[in-house]
This record gives structure tokens, sequence and C-alpha cells, in this order.
């Protein structure tokens, strides 16, 4: 009787460490692993990188440039009417945009008529040659900017042709004309119109008693498109 009641509780006692064994195990917290797995890669905060000031624009300006071309006298015989009228065509360097001041140099081709003074019209050629100093007003930063500009200098006009029909009259005009440049104009987005005035210092004929006048000097004024290619 005594062994079976020590059997009874021995029972009791399996059957209890039994049924809380589950709730121990899932209450207890899991072993920590033998081992520690590293991260692939790491994320750390970036610092914005700074900001980077525009940058003046250097470098030689190339323009390729066009427009009109209109003459008159102003010295000499009142009678001696010579206004010729026509196109120039070429090419600028210099200017400087990106500064307040700059050199520029030109090459141009002019062509002009006229039928004030003979029957048929008298068709000159020649070359044109502005050097010229560039007083830039605003703009500075890109050469994008819109920006006025001053161009003051000196001129060469150098004659190619002068003819009246099938007459050559070279020998009648002065073949080299020089003098002053004034001008103002604006360029945006690569894009610029100019007016530049030339006054000649030197004679525009040859001959003084040529048509009767006396010592005719020669007034340009000149539009110009202008586009910049860098």
């Amino acid at each position: 009787m005594y062994i079976a009641r020590r059997l009874t509780f021995a029972l009791a006692a399996i059957v209890a460490l039994a049924a809380a064994t589950p709730a121990f195990a899932q209450n207890s917290p899991a072993p920590a692993p033998r081992f520690s797995v590293k991260p692939l890669f790491s994320v750390t905060p970036s610092t914005p990188a700074p900001v980077k000031q525009a940058e003046k624009q250097q470098g030689l300006g190339i323009f390729v440039q066009g427009g009109f071309v209109y003459q008159t006298i102003y010295t000499g015989n009142t009678d001696f009417e010579s206004k010729p009228k026509g196109f120039i065509a070429g090419i600028g360097f210099g200017g400087n945009k990106s500064g307040t001041f700059g050199v520029g140099v030109d090459l141009n081709y002019v062509w002009t008529s006229n039928s004030d003074i003979f029957e048929d019209s008298q068709k000159v050629q020649y070359l044109n040659i502005p050097v010229y100093g560039r007083f830039n007003i605003g703009g500075h930063n890109t050469k994008n900017a819109f920006t006025f500009y001053i161009p003051v200098g000196w001129f060469f006009d150098i004659n190619l042709s002068n003819k009246v029909g099938d007459f050559d009259l070279t020998d009648e005009f002065n073949g080299f004309q020089t003098g002053p440049l004034a001008g103002l104009g604006f360029e945006v987005y690569r894009i610029g119109i100019e007016g530049r005035a030339q006054w000649a210092i030197t004679n525009m004929l040859k001959d003084g008693n040529f048509f009767g006048t006396t010592d005719p000097k020669q007034f340009s004024f000149i539009v110009l498109l202008k586009v910049r290619l860098n």
C-alpha cells in the first residue's frame, strides 16, 4: 500500500513536469547564435556637394556677319552727289563679351551701286577692315546674356573694283580709304545687331578737280547682323 502511494505521487510529478515544459519553452528567450551576420552594405548620410558658381566663358569670339551699307559725301563741293548703297558680308574676331573691354577686328567684303553721277550705275567692290576696341555693358558671365556694347576704332578700305558698265574708274578714285569709326550694338543668345559709322579722312578722288569737286570725303553707315559661332 505504501509502495502504490509513492508510485502515484511519482506519476503525478512526471505529468506536471511534462505539462510545464512547453510553457517554459515558449517563455524562455532564444539562445544567442554562435556567429554574427555582417550587413552587405552600410548606409552613411551624404553631405550635399557645394554649389559651384558659373564660370566666365572665355576665349576668342568668332562671328559671321552681314548687312546693309549706305554712303554719302560729308565734305567737298555740294554739286558732287554720291550716295552709294549696297551690302556687306564677312567675319569678325574678338570682342571679349565676357569682359568689360575687348579688342576686335573684322574682314568684310562690300559691294555698292550708285546711279547719282553717271547714266549707268557705278559698281564698287572693296575690302573693309575695321580694328576696334569694344566696351561691353552687362552680361559678362555667359555668352548668351544680354549685352550692350560700343565699338570705337579705325577702319581701312581697300578698293578691288570700280566700274561704270565696262568703263574702269579705278584710276580716278582713291584705292585706299581710312578713318575713325564708332558704333552701338547689342548681343543676346549669340545674336547681335550693330550700327556702325565710318568717316574717311582720305580724299575719295585721286584728282580733286575731277567733276569739279574739291576734296570730297566719304561717310559710311553700316548695319550688321552678327552671329557668334563660339
